[in-house]
């Protein structure tokens, strides 16, 4: 790659970070260039700046992640997260993540993708999402999820597979939980079409807070 470049005069672009959790020693990590790739998720994105495409080369990873840019793409697709994603106060962000298992398993008042601020600029797109022993697998305020599975295991029945607190929106999803709530919806103007929510032990969806003016709207069961 370093040598294509030189030949060309075509520069790497700095729009893009590889991560690979194969990596050489001694190798300083490179923008644009896949045999340079950063060794963790955190390190793509703390490398990039707005408006950049963060892509994970498959592996397996144990870290936590805070997406804490603007206008960025994380592409996970196929890998193993042991970990949380957070996604706060930023806007424009879309997470690609099919056929990755995400999977968080905490004491903490957590979840494996959790969004924490009131925004419907964010999107994510496929994979498992599991919280084993945690409050939720997915927190959303105004986040649109397509095509995913949230699983909540372990825990008080006081838990839910997925907080929807405003303005979340799923599409094409499946939502379970084995030892509390499948769904929970506190906040106002919640969309579900086509998901499949149950809970094996408690309630399959429970209306924790509405505004009648807003009501939330399940479609397509």
């Amino acid at each position: 790659m370093d040598i294509l470049a030189a030949r060309t005069g075509v520069n790497l672009s700095q729009n893009i970070a590889y991560v690979s959790n194969v990596t050489t020693a001694g190798v300083t990590p490179e923008l644009g260039n896949p045999l340079k790739p950063f060794a963790t998720i955190q390190d793509g994105i703390d490398a990039v700046s707005v408006n950049s495409v963060v892509k994970v080369l498959g592996g397996s990873y144990i870290e936590d992640v805070d997406v804490n840019k603007n206008n960025i793409i994380l592409d996970i697709q196929g890998i193993n997260l042991t970990g949380g994603i957070l996604i706060a106060n930023v806007s424009d962000v879309t997470i690609i993540s099919y056929n990755a298992e995400i999977t968080l398993d905490s004491a903490l008042d957590v979840a494996a993708l959790d969004n924490t601020n009131a925004t419907t600029t964010i999107n994510v797109y496929g994979g498992t999402y599991n919280g084993l022993n945690v409050a939720r697998a997915i927190r959303s305020r105004g986040m649109r999820i397509h095509d995913v599975k949230a699983n909540q295991t372990g825990g008080s029945s006081t838990r839910t597979g997925v907080a929807a607190e405003g303005n979340a929106y799923f599409y094409n999803c499946e939502i379970t939980s084995d030892t509390a709530r499948g769904l929970g919806c506190n906040g106002v103007n919640n969309r579900f079409y086509n998901c499949d929510i149950n809970s094996s032990s408690n309630t399959g969806v429970r209306q924790i807070a509405n505004n009648t003016s807003q009501f939330d709207l399940f479609q397509g069961f």
